[in-house]
């Protein structure tokens, strides 16, 4: 009778705070959707993980240029019917600053050619590489239980990961740096703790270089948008080009659900403890 007469309180309990999850779930989604009405803005120079954080799901305008040489494929994914993978190139800025990720879309199998760490779309070199396109910054959500583990040297990636991928091809990377400082990233170095390293280093920061001068790929990823209609989408996949994500918030609400479900007990154990309390009398 006591541990019956609990039930209904604790599923009461978790009902009401699902619908306080479903009304935060909701104004989530309504700022988010009001940051996509807003006007792309162009990316900055210096980048902070405070700022990326102030970006999710922003659109944002990036001019350079995509390094398909050095492209990671990631999947597989099915889009209509068609097995493929997500296409992610690093983008070298025009305005300066470490190079950062562009998740550029889907692209079939038939458009991917050798295997692992060899993977390269066909006819990269003759790909246009200078572009500006609009993009958004998402938010990265970990893996689940079932998705196997990213395996860089194996050319196996199932799961967005910006740092992973930032190591991989630029080589041992740091974190962001605070907001207000440019793209410097500390160096795995014999001579980093030396002074003429920590001014080499702060240079090479300031022109987005790594530790031997070559391009820093920063941990950060964009979506590229395609804002064209399932027709132009399979022409693109036609034509052998990626096809970008759409312009849209995608984020699971089971709150009003979840709530139902709980309430639902708590009205079925509390009918079920008072017809034992009538019987016992």
């Amino acid at each position: 009778m006591v541990v019956l007469a609990i039930i209904p309180v604790f599923t009461g309990f978790l009902g009401v705070w699902q619908l306080r999850r479903l009304k935060w779930k909701v104004e989530l989604i309504e700022e988010l959707e009001d940051k996509l009405k807003k006007q792309p803005v162009n990316l900055p120079k210096e980048l902070s993980s405070e700022l990326l954080e102030s970006l999710t799901f922003r659109l944002v305008n990036i001019s350079g240029t995509f390094d398909y040489s050095r492209a990671i494929f990631l999947g597989p994914r099915v889009r209509e019917g068609q097995v493929g993978c997500n296409i992610i190139v690093p983008f070298a800025r025009s305005g300066g600053g470490g190079e950062v990720l562009v998740n550029r879309g889907f692209v079939s199998d038939r458009e991917i050619e050798g295997k692992g760490i060899s993977r390269r779309l066909k006819d990269a070199a003759t790909r246009e590489t200078k572009a500006t396109i609009t993009a958004m910054y998402p938010r990265i959500y970990p893996p689940n239980f079932f998705t196997p583990e990213n395996d860089g040297p194996k050319g196996a990636w199932y799961h967005g990961d910006p740092k992973a991928m930032a190591d991989w091809l630029s080589g041992p990377a740091g974190a962001l740096p605070p907001a207000g400082q440019a793209d410097t990233f500390a160096a795995e170095s014999e001579d980093l703790y030396t002074p003429s390293a920590g001014v080499t280093e702060s240079v090479k920061g300031l022109l987005g270089l790594g530790p031997k001068g070559e391009s820093r790929v920063l941990p950060a990823l964009f979506d590229e948008i395609f804002t064209g209609d399932a027709t132009q989408a399979g022409l693109r996949l036609m034509q052998g080009l990626p096809v970008g994500r759409a312009p849209s918030i995608e984020l699971r609400n089971q709150h009003a659900v979840y709530a139902g479900t709980w309430f639902s007990l708590s009205a079925a154990t509390t009918i079920m403890f008072a017809v034992l309390v009538r019987r016992g009398r």
